[in-house]
């Protein structure tokens, strides 16, 4: 198997983790034995290692044309970058993409609103990254945040 056909399984592999949604997960041990994992917070937590494991793999493969830059979903790429950030994640949107970031900020919405976060260090970890991807500097972002779009005109 070639490494890109590996890259699009995993792509492949990462959407259908990202349709279904698990209530139960099953674990079989060495010794044969099984058990499940029941409790919600515990699934997710279980379900977003997975999914940074699985972006892990793709980017060293090559990364998703699909979900790289500003393409990318902002929860994805804080779990990825920020792995400490993950308990102070809480209700973070898993589908604003930096782009739907970048273009609500810009037409007047709420930074916090926006992405459902209540973390001033997510903020600044999405501004930085938001320079990054678009070339207008940290300040820009902390006015408009601050400010409204009059201030950055």
């Amino acid at each position: 198997m070639t490494n890109d056909e590996k890259r699009k399984n995993l792509i492949n592999c990462r959407r259908t983790y990202a349709e279904r949604r698990a209530k139960l997960i099953e674990v079989t041990h060495l010794d044969g034995r099984k058990s499940g994992i029941a409790n919600p917070k515990a699934i997710k937590a279980v379900m977003d290692a997975l999914k940074v494991e699985l972006d892990r793999q793709i980017e060293e493969l090559g990364g998703d044309p699909e979900r790289s830059g500003l393409n990318e979903i902002v929860r994805d790429w804080m779990l990825r970058e920020h792995p400490t950030e993950r308990e102070m994640l809480g209700d973070f949107s898993e589908t604003v993409t930096f782009e739907e970031l970048a273009k609500r900020m810009e037409a007047g919405e709420d930074f916090y609103a926006i992405l459902d976060c209540t973390e001033s260090q997510q903020r600044e970890y999405c501004f930085t990254r938001l320079y990054e991807l678009t070339g207008k500097d940290y300040d820009y972002w902390h006015e408009l945040w601050l400010h409204g779009p009059e201030a950055v005109k």
